[in-house]
């Protein structure tokens, strides 16, 4: 996957629907590492890595003799246990099935490679976006045409992100957190005495609070505090600042499919935010 998927309308069309509940769906691999893998301080332990060839959301490794991995199959919304090469040991269709299902399905699977899954329970943050699932109703029925949408835009944000993570020595690895649902990294740009004190964050996020569907975004921030925004550069024309909350730049993808050259778009925006955002901090 050299080149990035080019978006179209009909690609958003159903985009939020489909996102949501396999947001929903990906809280088996964000709670799994929640409930049986061991801390890491910065959450990690939940976060997803997206194999963009498979169409995979992939947990952690599991506490096991064998190396395990919980994974989520979007194309036609699987759970799956695989190996360290990828290989699937199980899977199971979520599909009509319920959470209680899923859950079940889990600790048998698991309990044949020895995993204790006692405490193993679906944990997630309120503020996720209520649904039917969430209450015990079966998960839905989606088209192949959406979950194939949902991959292509999917593949781009990952490989957005790589791009840019690339470019940077500290760049954390480009994953998705079950929390927000979002694909991002984490760049620190300055330290001190080994502790970061400057930062930037890129990402695509899923509809949330702020924007009504999916959105490219860069945000920044510094351990002095409050920073002065006296007056925001102009970006891209088609992005736009952010000031509800936090600042930060935002690139919705129903504008960015309005670009001629969805790339050269993209570049623009993210290289203007970033620069942007450096100078908000000093650097």
């Amino acid at each position: 996957m050299n080149e990035w998927p080019t978006v179209t309308e009909s690609d958003i069309k159903s985009l939020n629907d489909v996102s949501l509940v396999l947001h929903l769906a990906s809280q088996f691999l964000g709670s799994a590492g929640k409930c049986l893998i061991v801390a890491e301080p910065d959450y990690s332990h939940t976060s997803m890595s997206w194999d963009g060839e498979r169409g995979w959301f992939i947990g952690k490794k599991l506490p096991a003799k064998q190396s395990l991995e919980i994974a989520l199959n979007v194309d036609g919304m699987s759970l799956l246990l695989i190996d360290e090469h990828r290989n699937i040991l199980s899977a199971f269709d979520l599909i009509s099935e319920t959470y209680d299902d899923g859950i079940k399905w889990l600790r048998v699977v698991l309990g044949e490679f020895a995993v204790n899954t006692r405490d193993y329970v679906i944990e997630m943050e309120d503020d996720i976006p209520d649904h039917p699932v969430r209450h015990g109703k079966p998960f839905p029925l989606f088209s192949p045409g959406e979950f194939s949408s949902f991959i292509k835009v999917r593949n781009l944000g990952d490989q957005v992100m790589k791009h840019y993570a690339a470019k940077f020595e500290h760049a954390s690895p480009v994953e998705t957190w079950p929390h927000h649902f979002d694909i991002g990294t984490y760049i620190p740009l300055v330290f001190e005495n080994g502790e970061v004190t400057h930062s930037i964050s890129l990402g695509m996020a899923i509809k949330d609070a702020y924007v009504d569907e999916h959105y490219f975004y860069v945000t920044h921030w510094s351990k002095a505090g409050a920073i002065q925004y006296d007056e925001l550069p102009s970006l891209p024309s088609l992005g736009y600042w952010n000031q509800k909350d936090f600042t930060g730049a935002i690139l919705k993808l129903s504008d960015l499919i309005k670009a001629k050259n969805q790339k050269e778009a993209i570049l623009g925006f993210m290289g203007a935010a970033i620069e942007a955002s450096k100078v908000f901090m000093g650097l």
